[in-house]
């Protein structure tokens, strides 16, 4: 399940590494791959 991190109001989301690729997966997105570095996870997917 995702978790709301930092203000409800903001318009930004914040995710955990593991969060991003459920997501993926979910919408049906294949190949997933990442990289963190520091505060920041930078991902990869493909359709199938």
């Amino acid at each position: 399940a995702l978790q709301i991190v930092g203000p409800v109001n903001s318009s930004y989301n914040f995710f955990i590494e593991g969060e991003l690729e459920d997501l993926c997966r979910s919408c049906g997105l294949v190949n997933y791959s990442s990289k963190v570095q520091r505060s920041f996870i930078m991902f990869s997917r493909q359709k199938p």
